[in-house]
């Protein structure tokens, strides 16, 4: 009895990774799909120019540049102390993060101007 019942828990122990691995590989599958179409204009001031996905950390990065208004500095100030909360509601809301999120992924927002970084965010799965 006790030898079938450590086969059926390792049966389910494969599964349930293979079933994992699956979910980050449609991952590191959207965030390809996502820099096939970058770089894409977000608004005259803003550009996503690609994503990552590290399916080791479970960590998907999203990269803009900012130009335009967006680089002076008071702008960023006010960009600054607005940002998270705009992103965690974004994060909320955006069903297109649905894989990420089910799977506790670490999202991260790194926003350049002018080739330095200028505002980056993280998210756990505790902040969505």
């Amino acid at each position: 009895m006790r030898k079938y019942l450590i086969i059926v828990l390792s049966a389910l122990l494969v599964a349930g990774c293979a079933s994992r691995n699956l979910k980050r590989t449609k991952i590191k599958e959207f965030a390809e799909l996502q820099n096939d179409r970058c770089p894409v204009r977000i608004d005259k001031n803003n550009v996503l120019d690609s994503v990552s996905y590290d399916e080791d950390k479970n960590v998907f990065v999203f990269y803009y540049s900012f130009d335009g208004e967006f680089l002076k500095p008071d702008v960023q100030q006010r960009l600054k102390s607005k940002m998270r909360e705009t992103l965690r509601d974004n994060i909320v809301n955006d069903v297109s993060l649905k894989q990420q999120k089910d799977e506790g992924a670490t999202l991260q927002y790194k926003f350049y101007g002018n080739g330095k970084l200028i505002i980056s965010e993280t998210f756990t799965k505790n902040d969505y």
